[in-house]
């Protein structure tokens, strides 16, 4: 047999199965609060970050053309991806 309760309270009236589903009820006040805090991380602007990474990226490898951030990084990558060549210097 199902028992239906009902359960007033600030938001209104509200019937309630009496089968043990109190678990997965959210609070009012918490569901209103983490409504809020997921409208404020979604209004973030979405946008690509090609630009911003682009910009970062100033050297680049003269043999396979692989953008790097920096001469550390460029001697880095000829270690690991050219280590029959040498790099450049930071001059060039």
């Amino acid at each position: 047999m199902l028992v239906i309760k009902s359960i007033r309270w600030e938001g209104g009236l509200r019937s309630k199965q009496g089968g043990g589903d109190e678990s997965r009820m959210t609070r009012g006040k918490q569901k209103i609060e983490a409504q809020r805090r997921n409208a404020e991380r979604n209004q973030k602007p979405k946008g690509s970050q090609l630009e911003a990474r682009a910009v970062g990226l100033k050297v680049i490898c003269p043999i396979c053309k692989v953008q790097l951030a920096n001469h550390n990084q460029l001697v880095d990558h000829y270690g690991s991806k050219h280590p029959k060549e040498k790099p450049p210097s930071e001059s060039e």
